[in-house]
């Protein structure tokens, strides 16, 4: 049902010269196509045919429009679903499912992540003020929703990614400052991002994959912290590489990170709990062996004011 109205709502919208996913690449020799010259160089310096599919995903990604495509909000997928015409395309019997999928969408849009009415005036977020070298930048969803946390981390990500395959390190992005080196921190993961609330953050998770793959090697990495790693769900596990293992005095929180940790004695689980403040094992392919190490104090003096 949700893809027919969104087909019935492009129909209705629909813009003349609207790009498609793949963009615009019409003309004659390697002027309508830029992306011919660097097509051969891919094949030249990755014979590898594992990374080549993945460079020629880029080089798609890369000349394709990034910006927002659609000619429709939530806002008109709700109206339409209460549409006379739209109503007429579909069976009798699939009217109580198309009001369903209204309730829903409604839902979706009181949680004021996405465009309709009740947003109209509201700013999107400039996700390229948040790219400036040097720049921390804190987004706190401690207090919304699941739903709501799972769309707006799952944009900020996305949009994040989409500027690291977009623009180079230090090249200019459309604001004409220069793309930084990223590193995106998610603290205390397990509050949002946990076992019980795994099936409800899927969208957050693929984009966390889908950096910590592809996001290395174009200076955007990825740092997960977490008290409770028990309740952090396996798949983000899977996803570091390096690992700053501090104190851990719970068994059910030691449990999933030693299953987790190759190449650490047992010797050495036995003393994380007697660990001090600043002491951790660090763990991570590019050491040989497992490391105890003694972090330094930070340098610099904040104060905490509201």
């Amino acid at each position: 049902m949700f893809e027919r109205v969104v087909a019935f709502t492009r129909t209705q919208n629909a813009r003349a010269n609207a790009p498609n996913r793949l963009g615009n690449f019409a003309g004659g020799g390697n002027q309508g196509k830029p992306y011919v010259n660097e097509l051969e160089q891919i094949k030249t310096n990755h014979p590898a045919e594992n990374v080549l599919i993945e460079d020629l995903d880029n080089l798609i990604a890369k000349h394709s429009p990034q910006a927002r495509t659609y000619s429709f909000t939530l806002q008109n997928l709700i109206d339409n679903l209460g549409n006379d015409v739209f109503l007429r395309t579909i069976q009798p019997f699939e009217r109580t499912t198309a009001s369903a999928l209204e309730s829903k969408l409604t839902s979706i849009g009181r949680s004021g992540m996405l465009d309709w009415n009740a947003t109209n005036r509201t700013d999107y977020l400039p996700i390229d003020d948040l790219l400036v070298g040097g720049r921390l930048s804190v987004l706190d969803v401690s207090e919304t929703d699941d739903k709501s946390r799972n769309i707006a981390i799952a944009y900020v990500l996305q949009s994040l990614f989409n500027r690291v395959i977009e623009f180079d390190v230090d090249e200019n992005m459309s604001n004409q400052i220069p793309r930084p080196k990223i590193m995106v921190v998610l603290e205390e993961v397990h509050t949002f991002v946990s076992r019980s609330s795994v099936s409800k953050m899927r969208a957050v998770l693929d984009n966390l994959q889908l950096i910590s793959r592809r996001g290395r090697k174009r200076w955007m990495s990825l740092a997960i912290v977490s008290q409770q790693p028990g309740h952090v769900p396996d798949e983000l596990f899977e996803l570091a590489n390096t690992r700053f293992i501090h104190q851990l005095k719970s068994a059910s929180n030691l449990a999933p990170v030693k299953q987790t940790t190759g190449g650490v004695h047992e010797a050495l689980w036995s003393t994380m709990p007697s660990l001090g403040p600043g002491q951790c094992l660090l763990t991570g392919a590019v050491f040989k062996n497992p490391l105890f190490v003694n972090m330094r104090p930070a340098k610099t003096r904040r104060l905490l004011t509201n």
